[in-house]
């Protein structure tokens, strides 16, 4: 059966508005807890952005980087296909008081924003729940000309870390696709510049104890060596599991 657009982005929306009630990947947060690198190359990315920016964020909720930038005097727009994740965003930005995060139901792949009329597009793990060519089309329309896009995304090369997603089907989408160096390189079309960095390839098997007395000390050296790997060896870093990228000078 070929599946169209809006059935997709129908199936896209029903499942996030269930995740913002009863979140099917609550199990699975250990895994998480050990992405301190990336996440911190991330944040690093992030903190390039300026008071007065005007910054959308693909995906929302009450882990929306909206809200530590609207500390920051950025003016941030979070859109969501799913209307729950919206009004959960929405409720967390109130009891924040905060202003200058704003939140809209919108499709990332059909921006409802005028041609370069804002500073940054960013996402955490919601690129590879999209047609990447039409979101990298969008990014592009809407960024000014020294504007950027910065996400942090999971990849889908690694052959463990695909047995394990194909062993938990009800934590994921039926539609998503872990990006893979083929979608970077795509982005060339939209974008002159193009920086994947990669990280979790060795740490990913201690980040579940990452956080244990024990366990620390082996995530550390578990990190130490995927940073001396993953900058030297071009098909190593391909099979790490997160990739934190920035995407420059929209054509």
């Amino acid at each position: 059966m070929i599946i169209g657009i809006d059935d997709r982005i129908e199936s896209e929306r029903a499942f996030h508005d269930a995740r913002y009630r009863n979140d099917p990947r609550a199990d699975q947060e250990k895994f998480y807890s050990g992405l301190g690198e990336s996440q911190r190359r991330f944040a690093e990315l992030l903190a390039g952005f300026a008071t007065g920016n005007v910054v959308v964020e693909f995906g929302c909720g009450v882990d929306s980087l909206a809200f530590d930038l609207a500390e920051r005097g950025v003016e941030v727009v979070g859109i969501d296909i799913s209307p729950v994740a919206v009004e959960v965003a929405q409720a967390e930005a109130a009891a924040r008081g905060l202003k200058g995060a704003t939140f809209r139901v919108m499709n990332a792949e059909s921006l409802d924003f005028s041609d370069q009329s804002v500073d940054g597009v960013i996402g955490t793990a919601v690129l590879h729940h999209l047609d990447v060519a039409s979101a990298f089309a969008e990014m592009s329309r809407v960024l000014k000309p020294d504007g950027r896009a910065v996400f942090l995304e999971p990849l889908g090369h690694n052959p463990l870390i695909n047995w394990y997603r194909n062993r938990t089907p009800e934590a994921r989408t039926r539609h998503e696709h872990p990006l893979r160096w083929q979608d970077f390189r795509l982005a060339h079309r939209w974008f002159q510049e193009v920086k994947v960095e990669t990280f979790h390839l060795v740490s990913i098997l201690t980040s579940p104890i990452s956080e244990s007395r024990w366990g620390q000390p082996l995530h550390r050296i578990a990190s130490a060596v995927d940073r001396r790997i993953l900058v030297v060896n071009e098909r190593l870093r391909w099979q790490a599991w997160i990739a934190v990228s920035e995407f420059r000078s929209p054509r």
